[in-house]
Parts: C-alpha cells; sequence; structure tokens
C-alpha cells in the first residue's frame, strides 16, 4: 500500500473524530427577555399584537354601549303601559272592547316561532323571527306573544332575541342588531290596539 494514502486516510480520519472537516454552527442566542425578544423577532410580533388588539377591540366593543344604545335599550325594558315588551303591565291596563286579541294557543304558537328559530345548532333563522313580529298588527299582540314567550320559556324575550340559545356558540347567538334595531322600530310604530 501506498504511504502517502496511508497518512492521508489516517489525517482525514483523525481531522472527522475530532470535529474538523466543517465548520461548527454558531449557537443560537436565545432573548433573555421580552424587549430582546421583540428585537430578534418583529415581524411575529407584530402579527401577535394586532390579533390581540384587533380581538380586544371587538370584544370591548361588545360589551361598552353608547349613551344613545343605553337610552334605547333602557326604553325598551322600562315597565310601562305603553311597552309592549313589558307584556305584563301593557296587558293589565283597559283593553278596549272589540280589540283584535290573540288566543293563549296562538300567541304561543307565535312565541314557539321565535323561540325554535333562534334554538339551533349552527345558524340561527333570524327571518323567521322577523316575520313573526312584522306579522303582527298591533302592541297588544306583540305583548301577547311577548308574555306567552316569557311564560313558556322562563327567559327575557329581548335577552333571547341578541343572544340565542344555541349549542355550539362561537360568538354569533341570537340576531344581528340591525334586525334586533328593525324589530324594536317596527314594533314601535304600530297601533296600540
Amino acid at each position: 500500500m501506498n504511504p502517502l494514502l496511508t497518512q492521508a486516510a489516517s489525517t482525514a480520519i483523525i481531522a472527522k473524530s475530532v470535529g474538523g472537516g466543517s465548520s461548527p454552527r454558531p449557537a443560537k442566542i436565545q432573548p433573555t427577555n421580552f424587549s430582546e425578544s421583540i428585537a430578534q423577532k418583529p415581524f411575529q410580533w407584530l402579527i401577535v399584537g394586532g390579533t390581540i388588539l384587533y380581538f380586544g377591540s371587538k370584544a370591548i366593543g361588545k360589551l361598552i354601549k353608547t349613551g344613545e344604545e343605553r337610552k334605547k335599550e333602557e326604553a325598551e325594558t322600562t315597565t310601562s303601559a305603553e311597552n309592549p315588551w313589558s307584556a305584563t303591565a301593557f296587558l293589565n291596563q283597559k283593553i278596549p272592547a272589540g280589540t283584535n286579541l290573540l288566543t293563549a294557543a296562538k300567541a304561543y304558537e307565535q312565541a314557539k316561532k321565535i323561540y325554535d328559530a333562534l334554538n339551533t345548532y349552527f345558524a340561527d333563522d333570524a327571518d323567521i323571527v322577523v316575520g313573526v313580529f312584522a306579522a303582527l298588527p298591533s302592541k297588544v299582540q306583540v305583548a301577547q306573544v311577548v308574555k306567552s314567550f316569557e311564560v313558556y320559556y322562563k327567559r327575557n324575550i329581548l335577552e333571547y332575541l341578541q343572544s340565542g340559545k344555541k349549542t355550539f356558540d362561537f360568538g354569533t347567538g341570537g340576531i344581528s342588531t340591525e334586525l334586533y334595531n328593525r324589530i324594536i322600530e317596527n314594533v314601535r310604530r304600530k297601533p296600540k290596539f
């Protein structure tokens, strides 16, 4: 065997065992605090911060109501003989003879339509809810349906319209704010009797 080849082979084996042949990789420097982490990965932190800000503002926006919204909500929930959403007070007033009233069965039927439309697994059927209130010709009939709903289902109807009753609620329970306001306005414009 050639002594030059033997020496080259033994040098290669020694170099490989010692770690030669390829340059070692520099050790990755780990951040020691939060600001170093941001400095090393600004794009990732920008995405994280933006996501937190977006979803945080959405959550806070749903919790904080404007003065106009609070005033409107108070008008819907006040207990008075003029408010059909306050069914007990509304129906305790003297109702003129000849007023077209719903039977208990018919009021329950309309209340059940509302309950069933929002008592779903994934998607509500808001059109049914809007249609029920649009079809009622007077505030007194709205009050009858509201009372029937609250007696049978033990829930406030306005709260139920806003939140619904989903098995899997992904933050979309109930009807939209636009449809809710449309129902409130529609009922407000109806004749009392």
